[in-house]
């Protein structure tokens, strides 16, 4: 469970300690993003000399979370209270927008006594 101790997710089945209740089916977020000209620009001087791009590192950093953040929300619409086999992809549609996508299966769990 997070830490506020009410949702569960992971990127396994059901962990040790819980009990599976009942399986409500795919939830998923996505988040598309675009690169600005002024990200381009630093992203194409960066990249000449090699290394870390901060810039567009932090931009798929969000577009992580957002699809994380949406997909939990989904689950939580559905009576979820965990989501299991969470996955994480990414891929670029052009060369300056990328898509995040967050899925993993809506779960009603309880604590295994």
């Amino acid at each position: 469970m997070n830490k506020e101790g009410d949702f569960l997710l992971c990127t396994t089945d059901v962990p040790a300690g819980y009990k599976l209740v009942k399986v409500l089916g795919m939830a998923w977020g996505t988040e598309v993003k675009a690169r600005g000209a002024t990200s381009h620009l630093v992203a194409a001087l960066r990249g000449f000399k090699g290394g870390n791009i901060p810039e567009l590192q932090n931009m798929a950093m969000e577009a992580r979370k957002t699809s994380a953040d949406r997909m939990i929300e989904a689950a939580k619409k559905m009576g979820a209270n965990g989501v299991v086999g969470v996955n994480l992809t990414g891929f670029s549609l052009k060369s300056d927008i990328v898509e995040f996508t967050a899925y993993g299966t809506a779960v009603v769990v309880e604590k295994a006594k």
